[in-house]
């Protein structure tokens, strides 16, 4: 997350690879791989992963995941990855 968070797209793609190879329904791994994916982007791995993300947690929106984070350009890059990703508000 920190990574995604950074703009460090490429070493967190590895990492949220490496997280869901490790454990596959992790689904934080999912939102973090997609975001990285998309704001590289690699559109369609992204939406591969929003995919998944989605068979794990259905009802899964942006909004429900950003009410446990501070406000910060970090935050701002994962959330515009996410929705760049295919996911909603």
């Amino acid at each position: 997350m920190a990574l995604t968070m950074l703009g460090r797209y490429e070493e967190a793609v590895c990492w949220g690879q490496r997280s869901l190879r490790e454990e596959p329904n992790w689904t934080s791994g999912y939102r973090l791989l997609a975001a990285s994916l998309a704001q590289l982007g690699r559109q369609e791995e992204a939406a591969e992963v929003v995919r998944r993300l989605l068979e794990r947690d259905p009802g899964y929106r942006i909004s429900v995941g950003a009410a446990h984070f501070r406000r910060c350009e970090g935050f701002q890059r994962y959330v515009d990855g996410m929705l760049k990703a295919g996911l909603t508000l």
